[in-house]
């Protein structure tokens, strides 16, 4: 990963966390080692945060990838109406932000 194309991506992940200060999306789960026991890998966004700072994104779609992880989970194990609805406004926000910082057309 280019050093712009971590900065784009640092940038789309403080965007989340700036729009969800109280989100069951940032910390780790009380449950996620039950979880992740499972087929599925859970995530959380101070997760990524941490594998930022670790440098372990070497691709923009890893990141990506482990984005979409952290709302496919939330979607998942979220199921109050609130909550729910938070996570999939997030989703939505990352998924125009990115294209529109990336450049993607579609």
């Amino acid at each position: 990963m280019t050093g712009v194309d971590k900065l784009k991506c640092q940038f789309l992940l403080l965007k989340i966390f700036s729009s969800s200060p109280r989100s069951s999306l940032i910390s780790n789960p009380d449950n996620s080692e039950q979880l992740s026991q499972g087929k599925r890998k859970f995530m959380w966004l101070n997760k990524i945060r941490q594998k930022f700072y670790n440098n372990l994104y070497s691709r923009v779609e890893t990141f990506v990838l482990d984005m979409r992880l952290v709302f496919q989970n939330h979607r998942e194990h979220h199921r109050e109406k609130n909550s729910l609805n938070l996570g999939l406004q997030l989703e939505k926000q990352f998924e125009e932000d990115f294209q529109s910082i990336f450049a993607i057309r579609k």
